[in-house]
C-alpha cells in the first residue's frame, strides 16, 4: 500500500519490525499498517492519505494537497474559519458545515427584522407648495 504522510509515524505490530514513516513523504508500507489504530486516526484527521494511483501522487507532489483539500481550504478561508491552514480534513469539513449553518441562521434572523423595519418606517412627506 502506498501512502503520503504529512507527519512522521511509527506503526507497530507484535512480532514484526516497526514501520517508521517520514513527514511529508511518499512511502510503501505493508498492508497490516492499515489495521492499526494510529493509522485509522491519522487517516481520519488527514495526516495520512492512501494513494489510489499515480495521478493522485502527482497532485500531492505538486503542492502537498489533493484537489478536494484545496477546495475545502479555500472555502474555509472565504468563511473566515480560524486555523484553516492547519486543521485536518475531517475537522475542516465539520467547521465549514457549522459555519455555513451559522451564517444561514443569521440570514434568516435578519430577513424578518428588515421586513419589520420596512413596515415601521414612515415615508417622508413632501410639503405641498
Amino acid at each position: 500500500m502506498r501512502i503520503f504522510t504529512k507527519k512522521a509515524f511509527q506503526f507497530e505490530k507484535q512480532n514484526v519490525a516497526p514501520v517508521i514513516t517520514k513527514a511529508a513523504a511518499f512511502q510503501d508500507v505493508p498492508d497490516w499498517v492499515k489495521n492499526t489504530l494510529l493509522f485509522e486516526l491519522a487517516l481520519k484527521d488527514g495526516s495520512i492519505q492512501v494513494l489510489a494511483d499515480m495521478k493522485q501522487q502527482k497532485e500531492l507532489e505538486n503542492d502537498g494537497m489533493t484537489q478536494e483539500e484545496k477546495e475545502l481550504r479555500e472555502q474555509a478561508k472565504q468563511l473566515d474559519i480560524k486555523k484553516w491552514q492547519t486543521l485536518g480534513i475531517s475537522k475542516l469539513k465539520k467547521e465549514i458545515e457549522e459555519k455555513q449553518k451559522q451564517l444561514q441562521e443569521e440570514k434568516q434572523q435578519e430577513s424578518p427584522e428588515k421586513e419589520e423595519q420596512g413596515l415601521n418606517e414612515i415615508p417622508e412627506q413632501i410639503p405641498a407648495q
